[in-house]
């Protein structure tokens, strides 16, 4: 089997969006007519998208639907790397398994039995789960570097690799926050938390991006000269579930594949964002509930968090394309292990680092006196978000009139 190609091939039939070759589905009549209606739904403008009380919830046969293509596209990419038949039949049968209880742990949860939704996924999906840690995400980084290398030369101190994790707050006022500010919601202010994508109400999680213009995107393109970066730097190799797709450079990992299906299932665009239930954030929620269940558990103490890729990335019009710049859509989050009365969590606060923050208009008011190190190699390190990023990262110096040079 040529392993070092599966990804690229099940990517190629993964994409593909036309109707037409979605007999392989095994739909009903009924069931080919409504999904039907649900992607013409989309081409619909955002006033009709509005909620009608006369349609249907067609989100379970959308999930079933996106399962259903990872089997078909699994199966042909599998054929076309040359699988043994006997290994084929035996992994397609593990990954319906699980696509099977991603599906019944939605109707579960639809049906108001979260905690069976919770124990079906803690059954099915962790017990033999394989975690991922920093020390991956540096594997990553240094096969980008050695890509760069062959246009740029890059120094020493530019070759050197460390984790950089941002966060963003938005606010209307020229202020900047430190980092109790920055960190997740208080726990005394539980009470603002929101429903997102990988928490719940009054859980408050920490979110961190692998790039500024990620959180920026996440925020839903907040004022940037007034919003807030922070950087943080992981201190300890902490492990987290890798809810990404694997890079089409990556070789054949079983493991990896297993995950497919819940990132499938998690990676779903909101059909109504306005509402106050969305159905898409249905199994993420229930991945991250069983991932804290797993994870008080003491022997699993040092998983922490999740590591997803962002819907936004399939936002049109965007800045810098997923397929060109996959390094800016990495999002983490870190749910707390010790809960208190106020305050955040201690344990999120001994693994991460707060390191500074920083506002675009802080910034732009003393750029001037900044020696910009990094020499600018693709279009990302030309913009304002990467000068952020140097700037959070970088100790630079600049001079007050009054007392002389001073670190920012």
């Amino acid at each position: 089997m040529n392993k070092n190609k599966f990804y690229k091939e099940l990517y190629r039939f993964l994409e593909r969006e036309d109707v037409g070759m979605w007999g392989w589905v095994n739909l009903s009549d009924e069931e080919y007519k409504n999904i039907n209606i649900e992607l013409s739904a989309t081409k619909r403008s955002e006033k009709d998208k509005s909620y009608n009380s006369e349609e249907k919830n067609l989100y379970p046969l959308r999930l079933k639907v996106r399962l259903k293509r990872l089997l078909y596209s699994y199966t042909r990419a599998a054929e076309n790397c040359g699988m043994l038949k006997t290994q084929l039949e035996k992994e397609l049968k593990e990954l319906g398994e699980i696509c099977d209880a991603l599906v019944h742990a939605y109707n579960k949860a639809a049906g108001g039995e979260r905690s069976s939704a919770i124990n079906i996924l803690s059954e099915k999906i962790f017990k033999n789960i394989q975690f991922s840690d920093f020390n991956m995400v540096l594997s990553e980084m240094d096969y980008e570097l050695k890509k760069k290398k062959k246009t740029i030369k890059l120094s020493e101190e530019e070759s050197h690799q460390e984790v950089c994790l941002y966060r963003m707050r938005p606010t209307e006022k020229y202020e900047l926050f430190g980092e109790s500010g920055l960190s997740h919601i208080p726990f005394n202010l539980s009470h603002q938390t929101n429903n997102e994508r990988y928490s719940i109400c009054g859980l408050p999680s920490l979110y961190l991006s692998s790039s500024a213009y990620g959180c920026w995107m996440e925020m839903n393109c907040p004022r940037i000269e007034t919003v807030n970066i922070a950087l943080f730097k992981p201190k300890n190799n902490v492990k987290f579930l890798d809810l990404c797709y694997p890079n089409e450079n990556e070789a054949y990992d079983k493991q990896r594949i297993m995950l497919l299906p819940i990132i499938v299932a998690c990676d779903m665009n909101v059909k109504y964002p306005e509402a106050n239930y969305k159905y898409e954030y249905t199994i993420p929620q229930l991945i991250l509930e069983s991932l804290v269940k797993y994870r008080n558990n003491e022997m699993h103490g040092q998983v922490l968090g999740i590591r997803y890729i962002s819907v936004k990335r399939k936002t049109a019009n965007l800045a810098y394309s997923y397929k060109s710049f996959k390094r800016l859509y990495y999002n983490y989050v870190f749910p707390p292990v010790e809960i208190k009365y106020e305050g955040q969590c201690p344990i999120i606060k001994e693994n991460f680092e707060f390191i500074k923050a920083t506002t675009s208009f802080y910034m732009q008011n003393i750029e001037r006196e900044m020696p910009m190190r990094k020499k600018y190699n693709d279009k990302y390190e030309q913009g304002l978000f990467y000068r952020l990023e140097c700037h959070l990262e970088n100790q630079m110096l600049v001079y007050d009139n009054i007392n002389g040079a001073q670190n920012l």
